[in-house]
């Protein structure tokens, strides 16, 4: 990872950069279903990502509590944004090292 994970977030590279597909502006429900499933599977992708990078960046990988110190960042921290998440997994992290 070339970049840090703060420095990816404030370029906004784990937004989600494809349009949200409102429903009033299709005709066809099959069609709104296939592109909202699509941003749907992006953001999770992204999420992924933003998780994977911030385990990887924190010396966690491998860990067998990883995964769930990341989803309490998120719980804790996503409603005020990535940055804020990073910042909780940065402290959880903590605990998880030797």
């Amino acid at each position: 990872m070339a970049d840090s994970v703060a420095t990816r977030v404030a370029r906004r590279d784990y937004v989600n950069k494809l349009p949200y597909p409102l429903m009033a502006d299709y005709k066809d429900y099959d069609t709104w279903l296939v592109d909202h499933s699509t941003y749907s599977k992006e953001n999770v992708r992204l999420r992924e990502q933003f998780c994977a990078d911030l385990i990887e960046e924190a010396g966690v990988i491998g860990h067998p509590k990883a995964n769930k110190a990341f989803d309490m960042a998120w719980d804790r921290g996503h409603a005020s944004g990535y940055h804020e998440v990073e910042y909780e997994f940065a402290e959880i992290a903590e605990l998880l090292k030797d």
